[in-house]
């Protein structure tokens, strides 16, 4: 066969693939996705033991990047589709279904209600539905998925958010950072560009500075900023947008302060994961990458804000509440605000 009839066949499977694949509103991804193949494999294999999947962890820890590349892969397993609905924006409880109907193509039928005619829609269809950021709306969002799950025996849900939906049939699994290189562990160039937390470092700065690499020079240095970063991908994002100004030693430098040094980034970036102002008084510090709620959720409970002990305020979660030094007492009330707080991902 000749280049240009190999070329004709590729042409041809390729459409053949776009005519035979099920409907899908997944966005197109707009950068790569680096690692986390075992946990997609593992969350593929979740979906299909189960009907309920839920990804949680802090913001920034990249639980809408993983979900969107599960669905992605998971596509042809749905022969109705795979849908995204995008939960961050809405704000009313009762907006939920209107989301997730709007995002099917579901419409209101004529003296119908449009929640019938969403519940209608899943009882025949083999879907894959995907809740991203439900948070703010757990409780709705965990009485719709259960009279989704209930009425379509062929759909399976896919949520992400700060903290399970706490229903019946739900397998939760956490999101965990990239892995980061060992401190102190002598390795190659090479093995160390394996790295997934490098390589996303990598990677993003390249699109900000053509030419960038990882070489003999800077190696040790971009371990060390990904080991200081936790192996947070937005966090590794924000200060991989800074190469375009920045060597990679004078971005560490500044990882003193790196709340200030980790701001802006792309003006598209959702507002979840903008860094707003800095808090009043009473609380010393929040992440300001995704620290709204962590900063709503401290403010009113300050007892819980007031009494975190030294071993969680040094600990490695970006959205812990870092304090002063304080030394009152643990009360019960200090117990119960710290166990409101955990499920959300805040401690």
């Amino acid at each position: 066969m000749t280049q240009s009839g190999a070329d004709d066949a590729v042409t041809s499977t390729e459409r053949a693939d776009l005519l035979t694949a099920p409907p899908s509103n997944l966005p197109a991804a707009a950068t790569s996705f680096v690692g986390r193949e075992r946990d997609v494999s593992a969350a593929r294999r979740a979906l299909t033991s189960g009907r309920l999947l839920t990804l949680t962890g802090t913001g920034g820890i990249g639980k809408t990047r993983l979900a969107l590349r599960i669905a992605t892969e998971s596509a042809r397993d749905y022969a109705d589709g795979v849908w995204f609905v995008e939960l961050a924006s809405v704000a009313d409880p009762a907006l939920v279904s209107v989301s997730i109907a709007t995002a099917i193509g579901v419409r209101t039928p004529e003296g119908g209600s449009l929640f019938d005619a969403l519940v209608s829609w899943v009882h025949s269809r083999r879907a894959l539905i995907v809740l991203d950021n439900c948070e703010h709306l757990v409780e709705a969002c965990a009485e719709l998925v259960t009279t989704l799950l209930r009425s379509g025996p062929e759909v399976r849900i896919l949520v992400t958010s700060r903290e399970p939906l706490a229903v019946d049939g739900e397998s939760v699994r956490p999101v965990p950072p990239l892995v980061v290189p060992v401190s102190g562990a002598v390795s190659s160039v090479a093995d160390l560009f394996s790295n997934e937390s490098v390589r996303l470092f990598a990677e993003r700065a390249r699109l900000v500075k053509p030419g960038f690499d990882v070489g003999d020079q800077n190696a040790a240095v971009v371990a060390t900023l990904c080991r200081r970063l936790d192996g947070i991908p937005l966090a590794i994002e924000l200060a991989a947008a800074r190469a375009s100004v920045l060597s990679v030693e004078q971005i560490l430098d500044r990882m003193e302060d790196r709340f200030r040094l980790l701001t802006g980034g792309s003006r598209m970036t959702l507002p979840r994961h903008q860094t707003p102002g800095r808090p009043s008084t009473g609380v010393t510090r929040c992440s300001r990458t995704t620290s709204g709620l962590c900063w709503r959720a401290c403010r009113s409970s300050p007892a819980a804000a007031r009494s975190t002990p030294q071993s969680l305020r040094h600990g490695r979660n970006h959205e812990f509440a870092l304090l002063d030094p304080l030394t009152r007492p643990w009360t019960d009330r200090s117990w119960s605000s710290l166990i409101r707080l955990h499920p959300r991902r805040m401690l």
